[in-house]
């Protein structure tokens, strides 16, 4: 049998020197600085410079009024300090043109941004899908949204390696899903602590006042307005009025409505509308501030201790069911 010729050394490493060449670079992801908003929680919101996040009673609760900065530097060569803040999007309506081209940047595609809607199923915000497969590089930390008061003033987040983040207009749609998600965790934060047992009294002639309360499932009301937003971008609705938020007395009776929706899924509402204590008016949910006489027995009168109970706590949701109805659909209908 003939013998191949010998390949030189010299050769082989030439060969190794190609292939290494060729071989794809291994991925490595942008490092952004972001304020560490426990630290931020801690802080006294001041309205003037939309700074701190405290503010009143609940830790954070001012934190999506809060402006969020992001250093850039490391990334692109972009600015050691941008500011964004997500109240801007909310009041002035329509889509920013920085948006607009930031989103076209990200190239992702109506159908890739539909497909995640047809995945979702309403346990987390629609949000989380969309940063972690086009924003988030797969190391970014898991508690971005709540570090450690230790971490320091400002944590690192990794952005996807391709991102073109030396172009303005898709740092700016980064800064855009970040703080919109980043409101709406410290958003649901605020409802968590707000929320619990819903309280009235029980009178009846004769009888001691006797203290109830019924059990509400905040966080399965939530994935119920989640839903109903899964629904709405199915079918591309466009939101109430011009867009403004669900604040706004223009629209906010549309979305009680829409929340009326949800209160029937739950056990707790069903019985505080069957004892009469929380009336649907126009489609919309209405808690009594009167006692209210017991449908089943005419001599007792039920009244809710305190109607903020409700309210405040649907308020947040109504809102989250907005800024999730709206950021989504932008995302869709700019591309």
């Amino acid at each position: 049998m003939p013998t191949l010729p010998r390949r030189s050394s010299s050769s082989a490493v030439f060969v190794l020197l190609l292939l290494a060449a060729a071989a794809p670079a291994t991925a490595a992801p942008q490092a952004v600085g972001f304020n560490n908003l426990t630290t931020l929680s801690r802080i006294d919101f001041n309205p003037n410079t939309k700074e701190g996040g405290r503010g009143n009673a609940v830790a954070g609760s001012k934190i999506p009024h809060a402006n969020m900065h992001f250093d850039f530097s490391a990334a692109g060569g972009g600015p050691a300090d941008a500011v964004y803040n997500v109240d801007t999007w909310t009041n002035a309506g329509g889509v920013p043109a920085n948006l607009t081209k930031g989103i076209h940047n990200l190239r992702v595609g109506k159908r890739n941004y539909q497909a995640l809607v047809d995945a979702w199923d309403g346990n987390q915000s629609i949000f989380d899908p969309v940063l972690s497969g086009y924003i988030f590089d797969d190391s970014n930390p898991a508690n971005w949204m709540k570090p450690a008061a230790t971490d320091g003033d400002k944590i690192n987040l990794q952005l996807k390696e391709g991102l073109a983040l030396n172009s303005e207009f898709t740092r700016y749609v980064a800064m855009h899903l970040i703080s919109m998600r980043a409101a709406i965790f410290w958003r649901e934060a605020t409802n968590a602590a707000l929320s619990g047992n819903i309280r009235y009294t029980k009178r009846q002639s004769g009888k001691p006042d006797s203290d109830e309360s019924v059990t509400v499932d905040w966080k399965n009301i939530i994935r119920q307005a989640r839903l109903i937003v899964k629904s709405k971008l199915h079918d591309n609705a466009a939101l109430f009025g011009t867009g403004q938020p669900s604040s706004n007395p223009a629209v906010g009776p549309q979305y009680d409505a829409l929340m009326t929706e949800t209160l029937t899924h739950d056990d707790g509402f069903k019985k505080l509308m069957d004892l009469g204590m929380i009336k649907i008016s126009h489609g919309a949910y209405d808690p009594a501030t009167v006692p209210i006489k017991d449908p089943a027995n005419g001599t007792i009168k039920n009244q809710l201790v305190n109607t903020d109970e409700i309210n405040q706590p649907l308020n947040h949701i109504r809102f989250l069911l907005y800024i999730e109805w709206r950021g989504m659909r932008e995302l869709i209908n700019a591309e």
